[in-house]
């Protein structure tokens, strides 16, 4: 699969990138208040994905697990609005991933937590991850 940086990446480095990024988050962004923000939206993420597996044929395998697919929405929209993705449109609520919303909000309240927990993590990588390929 290849990324936005013209670059290869295999499937085993690119969990990597996204369980060090996950990581990350997870300890800036719980630390935070009493509550635990990215573990909350994390598993907001996981119920999600399991939600949409539903509908997966038995005929069809699983690239990932639904945990890393959890992951990799949770890292991979933090990141996108991190670098400058256009909020999500409020009209688009009803029909829309409810996590969008929750990792906009992450980023734009606690900006400065998620920069720290990205620094020296290669966004480009994550950026250009594609669910459908690491799915195959």
């Amino acid at each position: 699969m290849t990324n936005t940086a013209s670059n290869k990446v295999t499937k085993a480095e690119a969990l990597k990138v996204i369980n060090k990024a996950s990581s990350e988050l997870a300890y800036a962004l719980d630390n935070i208040k009493w509550s635990k923000l990215y573990t909350d939206y994390l598993k907001e993420n996981i119920a999600e994905e399991k939600s949409h597996d539903r509908f997966r044929g038995d005929s069809i395998s699983r690239g990932l697990t639904i945990t890393e697919a959890g992951k990799l929405f949770a890292v991979k929209q933090i990141v996108e609005y991190y670098l400058g993705e256009k909020a999500p449109d409020v009209a688009c609520y009803s029909y829309m991933r409810k996590s969008v919303f929750t990792a906009y909000s992450l980023v734009a309240l606690y900006r400065e937590y998620v920069e720290k927990a990205l620094k020296g993590i290669d966004l480009e990588v994550i950026n250009g991850l594609d669910y459908c390929e690491l799915i195959k």
